[in-house]
């Protein structure tokens, strides 16, 4: 028998009309007492591996993004929330993958931006992806939500930014709490050198405008979101992995924040909010 927070899970997923990046995002900040509806919403469009291109699965990009929202809540904005939402997404990602062998979405369901939408409505809805989703998330949450929990460490020595996401966020004009719930982002989430969190953010930032100028969620076919994609595509040589643009990955937040401050991301920076811009 599935148990109850599978079959949460399975519901939300049929008649709520949600996807796993927002949902993992919501019940997260619910159970830390959190609720940041229009952030959350805003989430959906990394499920499926950023818009359906196969990357690190939706719930992950959920739970890093709850991880700032809550490491935030201990005392407000800062460089040391910042910091311990990326320690506590890289502690996410470890638990997605002990549990799952990949954290990527197309290892787990063999889908990506490519798959038909026939194959896309067979799987999901005739071949049980949708139950094997639902059973990922009520599986993954409880982990998620031990992973996030705020590990006491001291503020990163010296100034400027210490993830590239938040940085990111800022730049695009994001209040202080939002570039903070970005922050676990950095280095391909928690600094762990998948699909850049840079461009997480910006899908993230992008979806979050569509919304209020809409009033509706931004779907995974929209022309504006997948202008962005084209665009760091065309900035990064086709390359998505964090570790494959910078040429390495980070062993802690202070090395990536000595990256930074050598001027390390800021092509790509560039390069999304003048896509943005001119959106």
């Amino acid at each position: 028998m599935k148990n109850d927070s599978t079959l949460g899970a399975l519901a939300t997923f049929t008649f709520g009309g949600r996807a796993c990046s927002d949902l993992m995002c919501r019940d997260v900040n619910r159970a830390n007492q959190s609720s940041r509806t229009a952030e959350e919403n805003a989430a959906m469009p990394l499920a499926g591996g950023i818009m359906q291109h196969g990357h690190q699965c939706g719930m992950l990009w959920g739970a890093a993004l709850a991880a700032g929202a809550c490491t935030q809540q201990q005392g407000g904005p800062s460089r040391k929330a910042e910091a311990a939402a990326v320690r506590a997404a890289a502690r996410a990602a470890t638990a997605f993958r002990d549990q799952n062998g990949t954290v990527n979405c197309k290892d787990l369901t063999g889908l990506d931006k490519d798959t038909p939408n026939h194959v896309l409505m067979a799987h999901f809805f005739l071949k049980g992806g949708v139950i094997a989703c639902s059973k990922r998330v009520a599986r993954f949450g409880p982990a998620a939500r031990a992973a996030i929990l705020d590990d006491g460490q001291p503020e990163p020595p010296g100034q400027g930014p210490v993830s590239c996401a938040a940085e990111m966020a800022r730049r695009l004009g994001a209040t202080p709490e939002q570039a903070c719930m970005a922050a676990g982002l950095a280095g391909g989430i928690g600094l762990c050198g998948g699909a850049c969190g840079a461009l997480g953010t910006a899908v993230w930032m992008l979806s979050l405008k569509h919304a209020q100028s809409t009033g509706k969620p931004m779907n995974f076919k929209a022309p504006e979101g997948l202008a962005l994609i084209e665009c760091f595509e065309r900035c990064t040589g086709n390359q998505f992995n964090c570790s494959d643009i910078a040429e390495r990955r980070f062993d802690n937040v202070e090395e990536h924040a000595e990256y930074l401050k050598q001027g390390g991301c800021s092509k790509v920076l560039d390069a999304l909010c003048a896509q943005l811009r001119s959106t």
